[in-house]
């Protein structure tokens, strides 16, 4: 990256209740080694999946990627999981939003074993539009949280739910809807699948969170800021995250998946190769 980190904390603008990304929080320690295998949300490459999904995946697996994140492609879900199979991709995740999940768990829990993922992720845990989150809200969002992770537990089946930049803001109590879900859900049945740029877009620093709930982060998804006022979304290692940092921290977190994603991707397979030399000669 050709920006310092103090050039970062002079540009970025934090949350004076949160800390700020400073040299004293680097770790002394590596990156944990069980990080080498890198992922990526399907979501990044979504033009490519929908012109030619056998090939796009092809091609994923030929830069080094181990796992996928996302739905099913093609006539049915055997036959995907078969291709992902024969080419040597691990479907780890799928999910959906609150409404749905709360509606029918069963039926994304049934459709998530069939394809063989070890969690299902809850990609918007409010029922509710962002602005609208309050206190009460989030206690009802960990409640929903918890009850739809026992579900998954007994099936055999690991529960995340996925974070935004709207769950750092404080509410008038002066509480982060964050750390209310995080409070007030059981570790057995929720854990954490936290995307990073939107923690830091936030205005804390994912660190802190790792020390504060440890062991609860065994996903993130990796995806970079550019440098301008909007902070809008790069392809990993383009923008101003500093990932070598944040992953030294993996083992206190309980980080066992690093998983790339830019939704906003408009470079197709080329930000998915970028994020993943750039990840891999961090990690």
């Amino acid at each position: 990256m050709n920006i310092t980190r103090r050039t970062f904390i002079n540009r970025t603008s934090m949350a004076t209740t949160c800390m700020a990304l400073s040299p004293s929080l680097i770790s002394a320690g590596g990156v944990s080694s069980r990080l080498g295998q890198i992922g990526i949300i399907l979501g990044t490459v979504k033009d490519d999946m929908k012109k030619d999904y056998r090939t796009t995946l092809l091609k994923l697996k030929e830069i080094g990627y181990k796992y996928v994140e996302g739905g099913v492609y093609g006539d049915s879900t055997e036959e995907y999981r078969q291709l992902l199979k024969e080419i040597g991709l691990k479907p780890l995740c799928t999910g959906s939003g609150m409404y749905p999940l709360q509606e029918d768990p069963d039926k994304f829990i049934r459709e998530a074993g069939a394809l063989g993922v070890e969690y299902l992720v809850c990609y918007y845990p409010w029922v509710v539009a962002s602005s609208k989150i309050t206190h009460e809200l989030s206690l009802e969002a960990a409640d929903n949280l918890n009850k739809i992770g026992k579900r998954c537990k007994e099936a055999g089946l690991k529960f995340a739910w996925h974070n935004h930049n709207w769950e750092f803001t404080d509410l008038p109590d002066g509480d982060k809807p964050f750390d209310i879900i995080m409070k007030n859900t059981d570790a057995d049945y929720v854990s954490v699948q936290m995307d990073l740029y939107w923690v830091v877009k936030g205005g804390c620093d994912p660190v802190d969170y790792f020390k504060k709930y440890p062991g609860r982060t065994p996903l993130v998804h990796v995806k970079d800021m550019d440098n301008t006022p909007e902070k809008a979304i790069a392809c990993v290692g383009n923008g101003i995250i500093d990932f070598k940092r944040i992953l030294s921290h993996a083992d206190t977190g309980g980080i066992k998946h690093c998983i790339i994603e830019h939704e906003k991707n408009t470079d197709g397979i080329s930000c998915a190769e970028v994020g993943y030399n750039h990840l891999k000669s961090i990690i």
